[in-house]
């Protein structure tokens, strides 16, 4: 395993893959800074127009009633609460006082959500693919579920104003860096092009190895260990550079917008159940599917370098697997058995949220699900891999016993 390894590490072709990689990684970084230091300006003007609406919806229920001579109604005098929490909130946010900002969403929040359990109110949501009106629903309760416990930890927490600020606009390393898992465009297309990079190493390593595999320079092994150690050798490392990449990130955004909290919770669901659990747990979970995925991968380009021998139809098929799932969200084509497809699962930010269901008429996403999926299918991707070796290695050893 070791000298596998270190032949992967002295491989020419992948120390310049990894340099290209960490530069992208890093030019990406400063991009993301310059673009999270107008956050504050985007969030400004949001509250602006917020206090339009709302000041444009409170103004329209108050006119109608005193056309109609009459008193608000019951329903009314809520939605006219809400109103003013939200333009008073609004206010707030203008005039710098955060916490108060805070609160107010918080009571605003708080009583839309009651007047939509009394009165059966759906909020749709324009992202979700193909979904009924009830799903919609409910991924806005689960999203405002979120918002609520990320604001009621800012209130409750010591922190000084300009902590409070990053947190609030989400521009710290860790707030900065979850609305890349989201499962909207441009942000959907952030994950499968993080495991392009998988792809592309693994191929050329793959088929580099096929037909030098002197350079183990070890003693003769089976099959079996001869491929899992290569496999296990390229998975450790890869995802090794994709960890480093992770912290030249957070070493940018850090150095001027300071790490965030990960001792703060957020929420994630288990079907419509909230699951409370801390960012830091939130990112071990996200460590855990980053590397099942590299596995999948892996697993793949070595069942495919044997069936091709081939660098442009491994990537070319890689690719479409990478990114199928992706595409038919985009094109909104909804494929059948989506939950049990390892496509699925590469935009893996709202299965750990367990939120990916309410973008569906007919998904059935869950995190066991995934992991299950993700290690049979490269468990799969494997055997067939050493399969098709061993039975490679058996025709070319009759060959020369018939033509010699």
């Amino acid at each position: 395993m070791k000298s596998q390894i270190i032949m992967v590490l002295t491989n020419r072709l992948v120390r310049i893959q990894v340099i290209i990689f960490l530069s992208i990684v890093f030019i990406f970084s400063i991009l993301r800074l310059y673009e999270l230091n107008h956050q504050y300006q985007l969030m400004n003007e949001f509250t602006q127009t917020n206090i339009k609406i709302h000041e444009q919806s409170k103004n329209s229920l108050l006119m109608d009633s005193k056309m109609s001579q009459r008193e608000l109604h019951e329903d009314e005098k809520l939605f006219v609460e809400i109103d003013n929490a939200y333009i008073d909130a609004g206010n707030a946010f203008q005039n710098r006082n955060y916490r108060k900002y805070i609160q107010l969403m918080i009571k605003a929040w708080e009583v839309e959500d009651s007047i939509r359990e009394k009165y059966e109110i759906t909020i749709t949501n324009k992202n979700t693919l193909g979904s009924t009106a009830s799903k919609n629903g409910i991924l806005f309760k689960k999203q405002t579920q979120q918002s609520m416990l990320h604001y009621q930890q800012l209130e409750d927490k010591n922190f000084d104003d300009k902590n409070v600020m990053n947190e609030l606009i989400g521009i710290t390393a860790v707030q900065s860096f979850l609305p890349l898992l989201d499962y909207k465009i441009p942000n959907i297309f952030f994950l499968p092009f993080l495991f392009l990079f998988t792809l592309v190493m693994s191929n050329s390593i793959f088929l580099s190895d096929s037909k030098h595999r002197s350079l183990l320079n070890t003693k003769p092994i089976s099959n079996f260990r001869y491929s899992f150690q290569k496999m296990i050798s390229k998975w450790i490392v890869i995802s090794f550079v994709q960890f480093v990449a992770f912290l030249f990130y957070f070493g940018v955004i850090s150095i001027k917008n300071g790490i965030g909290d990960f001792t703060l919770k957020t929420v994630i669901f288990e079907n419509d159940t909230p699951i409370t659990i801390s960012y830091f747990s939130l990112f071990l979970i996200i460590l855990c599917f980053v590397l099942l995925l590299n596995l999948f991968i892996v697993s793949l380009c070595s069942l495919l370098n044997q069936l091709f021998s081939n660098q442009i139809l491994t990537f070319l098929f890689g690719i479409i697997v990478i990114f199928l799932e992706t595409v038919m969200k985009v094109l909104n084509v909804e494929m059948p058995y989506i939950g049990f497809i390892p496509s699925s699962y590469f935009s893996f930010g709202p299965v750990i949220y367990g939120v990916k269901n309410e973008f569906y008429l007919n998904g059935h996403f869950s995190m066991v699900r995934g992991v299950l999926v993700l290690v049979i299918t490269s468990v799969i991707w494997f055997i067939f891999s050493i399969g098709i070796m061993t039975l490679k290695e058996k025709r070319e050893r009759y060959e020369k016993i018939f033509l010699h």
